[in-house]
Order: C-alpha cells, then sequence, then structure tokens
C-alpha cells in the first residue's frame, strides 16, 4: 500500500508528465496564410468563370 505521505509528490510528478506529453502533441504548425489566400482566390476565380460560362452558353442557346 502506498502511504498517504507519497500519494501527493507521486500525483504533482505524474501531473507533469502528462502536462509535458499533452503540449507536445498539441503543438500545431502554422499554416502559411498566403498560400491559403491564393488557393482560395483561385477557388473563387475557378467558380467564377464557371458560372460566366455557363450564364454565356444559356444566352447563346436562348438567341439561337
Amino acid at each position: 500500500m502506498i502511504p498517504i505521505v507519497v500519494i501527493k509528490p507521486l500525483l504533482k510528478y505524474f501531473d507533469s508528465i502528462d502536462k509535458y506529453v499533452t503540449a507536445g502533441l498539441m503543438y500545431k504548425k502554422l499554416h502559411n496564410e498566403t498560400t491559403i489566400t491564393q488557393n482560395l482566390c483561385s477557388l473563387l476565380d475557378e467558380v467564377h468563370r464557371t458560372h460566366v460560362n455557363a450564364h454565356k452558353s444559356k444566352l447563346t442557346s436562348i438567341r439561337l
């Protein structure tokens, strides 16, 4: 059986190990914001082009 006097330091020890391991697991790599913005703008341009082309094809079919 573990003496009561030892329990508090033992819990502190395990708590410090837990904090260290958790901090290592929770580290997140920062994203390059410029790349994300460029990708978003490219995607929006592609959607806009698709929308404009679809609209033009509707106008062309109406004129015929």
